[in-house]
């Protein structure tokens, strides 16, 4: 048979076959090239745009860049489990380590992980957009509208939120290709944007991104059911589930443990006032027009800021012009009503952003996933990405409809007049916070917005009076320097923080030597008030120092319990020589930070603490009076005049040189003493204010004490503040100040907890450049211990015997002797009469491997933090491991010589690496088929 299109000729199929393949080598570059261009291009201009930090070799990590993501970021990829960070930690259950996301994994610095959010943002934006609007400067409009959001460049130190958001606008263009006949790639591109944005890091921003997702997905549907019919919109919204739920199925190895961390997390326990924290208010929404209006950072154009907390997460600015826009899109909504949906969208957004002070933030905090979360402000991240969309409707209806002179001249009245509304809403009510005087018009903070308003008006009027390419470029440089005025002057541009650091002195190194040993672990004391040095948490991950501490807010509400840690990593302290320091096998202290941390004294009033007495040490030749700032709660009972703890200077000797009452009334007060209903009943006097902070809706206040020192001291006495015996409140300390008698200036000290008894506890400070003092536990026990006796306990005895070394009964709990098995866990039958005998054999991160040798059956209790991931294996058997002393792990040893082996190894991960296997696999046969059909469809006939 001869094949007509070879002439007839044997073997001419070879030469048209690759000719074929050929032609279709080159489609596809020529589809993929301008792809791979822009990605170069949004990489450049991001590059360019974060410059004054890249070029200083600064680290693009403010605020918790420095202190959470980085130490992780520096981490081995795919590590699931750290033995670094609180006594032990799944790095797997928190998704902000990012321990299974691939752009984590290609990144080779830490500066182009952060880039590539924006990168990732701005390129999906264009996509969405050019799909809905088919203009490409509408489209390059709304990329830089979104990707240089307020959203998105406040939240830079938070590395999970931005890599999160970043991969919206993606699903989104997924979601708007569904409809199309060659839909596959979209449903692949889809599913894919779904995975990696859970695998981003952070779940508030996913779910976001997910409910938004579902709403466009329901437009969708609904547009095609009135184009095409129900058949037609039922096929779409199977596609887009098939969408959703093979991105679930990506994410699935982290998803599943992150649940089951999450349930068991302090935040389970959260109040709606947790939940309404970081929200913005009525008054607040007028950031959207004047982003600085409460200032900024101290050493920027703005001035230091003086407004509602958070700035960061209040931050939502996405310009001026694309609100103008936004009401150009929203004019021209006859001849295309799409935009209906993005300003309906942006209107919730702003209502959500306001938490609980609308009824729908109340309902908000009731559903399963997103009532565990604070900071409603993030709902910001879809009022950001809805301006971007209707900026690019915006355009493009400006560059496509001519508009009548009156149609024009409505739109710029409409713009005009929106200006007025927030200059009113400015004038009418000027901001004041801290006592700063409202600011005025000459304040660059306001004279600013004024001037992106004239120019953004005037860019409209251009567009107006000539539409066309050279009126939209300009109009594309107004967005970009009206969100610059913003985001050019955050914090990440005025960092310190040097990629190459200088060299450690050598003592410093020398004690991070030992520290780094791994024998023994490291417990920071106010470890939020701590500089950023390698023993703060987390930062000591940096350094390979194993830390008892962690900053993480999935804490588990066992372990925060148990050592009364919180989610900034600060324990209540606690003396040295409590069997919990033993259980935890810590070995240093590291104490204080620079300047003197808040220490609270007294239990009371939902504080739990076991701490009534700090001291401070004087520094040589001190003169002049120490100046103590504090206050108390749930005091507004207590009379003028009551003695509610004293001050006292103390020899070298402990001889008492001088003693101060504190009282009621006189040297301090209850903090909330201006709130309305406090202030009605308070039975005390007011106190001289030194300084007064956000209550929640009023001043609360900080008083100040003046306490004459007796005479030029030598150096060696200490300052002691106590609370006397029968007090039960809590007192806070916020600072002790040594004021100099001839200037006045005030030299801060620093506050150390106090117990009875731990003097001979502790070794002698350690003190080197760049380091707190540091003190080794002179009864350090080490990590491994076996005990023949155990005991049931409850949970809350359980936790006071770890904290007072007493059980219920008075007699007394040595950790190192005695195990405490919760009452719910069976109590392992032990008969031996000597602890059996413990040797390491092998260690590394998730897995232990010892030898045990005993006469009789025993315990062995390994110090690292109890999880269900854990498995132990005894000569090869399966053994059980079960929560010794509430938290580290313990395996029933039986009698005679045994290998035991701990391994970290939970059961969800290699069934959840095999779904996720699953899952890739049918996204890439849907490419494949897809792909092939196109090819089929091209074919020339």
């Amino acid at each position: 048979m001869t094949d007509v299109r070879s002439g007839g000729r044997a073997g001419a199929l070879t030469p048209i076959a690759e000719t074929r393949g050929s032609h279709r080598f080159a489609r596809h570059a020529r589809r993929t090239l301008p792809w791979l261009v822009l990605v170069v291009a949004f990489a450049a201009f991001y590059a360019l745009y974060f410059a004054p930090a890249l070029l200083r070799e600064v680290l693009l990590a403010p605020g918790d860049g420095a202190i959470y993501y980085l130490p992780f970021f520096a981490q081995p990829p795919v590590r699931l489990w750290t033995d670094l960070m609180l006594s032990g930690y799944p790095a797997i259950a928190d998704p902000q380590a990012h321990a299974v996301y691939p752009l984590r994994w290609v990144s080779p610095t830490f500066n182009v992980m952060v880039v590539s959010a924006y990168v990732v943002s701005a390129v999906g934006t264009f996509g969405l957009v050019w799909r809905l609007t088919g203009s490409r400067i509408a489209a390059l409009g709304a990329s830089f509208v979104v990707s240089g959001s307020g959203f998105m460049v406040a939240h830079l130190g938070h590395l999970s939120m931005i890599h999160a958001a970043a991969w919206v606008p993606s699903m989104l263009w997924a979601i708007a290709a569904l409809r199309a006949p060659r839909y596959g790639l979209a449903l692949v591109g889809g599913a894919l944007a779904v995975g990696l944005s859970l695998l981003g890091g952070h779940p508030q921003i996913s779910m976001i991104g997910l409910m938004l997702a579902g709403a466009f997905a329901l437009h969708e549907i609904g547009g095609t059911w009135r184009a095409g019919g129900g058949r037609a919109a039922v096929a779409v919204a199977a596609r887009a589930f098939t969408m959703v739920v093979l991105g679930i199925a990506v994410a699935s190895p982290m998803l599943v443990p992150v649940i089951g961390a999450a349930a068991a997390s302090v935040r389970d326990t959260w109040t709606l006032e947790d939940f309404n924290s970081f929200s913005l208010s009525w008054a607040s929404l007028r950031l959207i027009a004047f982003p600085n209006l409460y200032g900024a950072i101290d050493s920027g154009p703005f001035g230091g800021y003086a407004g509602p907390w958070s700035p960061t997460e209040l931050s939502l600015y996405v310009g001026v012009l694309p609100l103008f826009l936004a009401i150009v899109a929203l004019a021209n909504w006859r001849a295309e009503r799409a935009p209906l949906f993005w300003v309906a969208i942006a209107g919730l957004a702003l209502l959500l952003s306001l938490g609980a002070a609308t009824p729908l933030g109340e309902l908000v905090y009731r559903l399963p996933i997103l009532g565990r979360f604070r900071a409603q402000a993030r709902f910001g991240i879809i009022f950001d990405i809805a301006l971007g969309v209707l900026t690019g409707y915006g355009l493009a209806a400006m560059l496509r409809t001519r508009w009548s002179a009156r149609g024009a001249r409505l739109l710029l009245l409409a713009c005009a007049g929106l200006c007025v509304l927030f200059v009113a809403s400015v004038g009418l009510a000027p901001p004041a916070y801290g006592g700063l005087r409202p600011k005025t018009w000459g304040n660059p903070s306001l004279w600013t917005p004024l001037l992106l308003m004239a120019v953004g008006l005037a860019a409209l009027f251009a567009l107006l009076r000539r539409p066309g390419r050279t009126s939209a470029l300009l109009a594309l440089v107004v967005l970009v320097v009206d969100a610059g005025s913003f985001g050019w002057f955050y914090e990440w541009r005025y960092g310190t923080t040097p990629v190459v650091t200088a060299p450690l002195p050598a003592a410093t190194r020398a004690v991070l030597a030992r520290l780094q040993s791994g024998e023994g672990r490291l417990l920071p004391i106010a470890a939020s008030s701590m500089s950023v040095n390698p023993t703060r948490p987390n930062v000591n991950m940096l350094y390979d120092i194993p830390s008892a501490a962690g900053y993480t807010p999935l804490l588990s509400r066992r372990y925060a319990f148990l050592t009364g840690i919180d989610t900034a990593g600060n324990m209540s302290p606690l003396s040295p020589s409590a069997p919990l320091m033993d259980v935890l096998a810590v070995r240093w202290l590291a104490g204080g930070g620079t300047g003197a941390p808040t220490q609270l004294l007294g239990s009371g009033c939902g504080a739990a603490n076991d701490l009534r007495r700090l001291r401070v040490r004087l520094p040589p030749h001190a003169k002049g009076a120490l100046r103590l700032v504090t206050h108390m709660s749930c005091a507004q009972h207590l009379p003028t005049g009551q003695v509610v703890g004293q001050t006292r200077v103390l020899s070298d000797a402990g001889n008492v040189l001088l003693t101060a009452p504190i009282r009621a009334g006189v040297e301090t007060a209850e903090w909330a003493y201006d709130r309305p209903d406090i202030r009605v009943s308070v039975a005390h006097d007011r106190p001289p204010v030194a300084e007064t902070f956000d209550g929640g809706g009023f001043r609360g206040l900080w008083f100040e004490a003046v306490m004459p020192l007796p005479m030029e001291l030598d150096g060696t006495e200490t300052v002691e503040l106590s609370l006397l015996d029968d007090v039960v409140l809590p007192l806070r300390i916020k600072s002790v100040e040594l004021v100099d008698p001839k200037t006045g200036g005030r030299t801060p000290l620093l506050l150390t907890p106090s117990f009875p008894g731990e003097e001979t506890a502790l070794g002698e400070a350690i003190r080197v450049d760049g380091l707190p003092s540091i003190a080794e536990r002179s009864r350090y026990r080490g990590m491994i211990w076996s005990v023949c006796a155990a005991r049931a306990a409850t949970f809350p005895d359980l936790a006071a015997a770890l904290r007072s070394g007493r059980h219920p009964t008075g007699e007394r709990f040595d950790a190192m002797t005695e195990v405490l098995i919760e009452s719910v866990v069976p109590l392992p039958a032990l008969s031996c009469t000597r602890a059996p005998t413990i040797d390491l054999l092998d260690r590394s991160p998730a897995r232990w491997r010892l030898r045990s040798a005993s006469t009789g059956a025993g315990m062995l209790v390994v110090s690292e933090s109890y999880d269900p991931g854990w498995r132990a294996r005894i000569d090869g058997v399966d053994a059980t491991v079960i929560p010794a002393d509430g938290l580290v792990l313990g395996v029933h040893v039986p009698d005679g010589d045994h290998v035991v082996e701990l391994v970290w190894r939970p059961v969800h991960f290699r069934l959840t690496l095999l779904l996720c296997g699953a899952a890739l696999l049918v996204c890439a046969l849907i490419a494949a088929v897809t792909l092939r059909r196109s090819a089929q469809a091209d074919r020339p006939i």
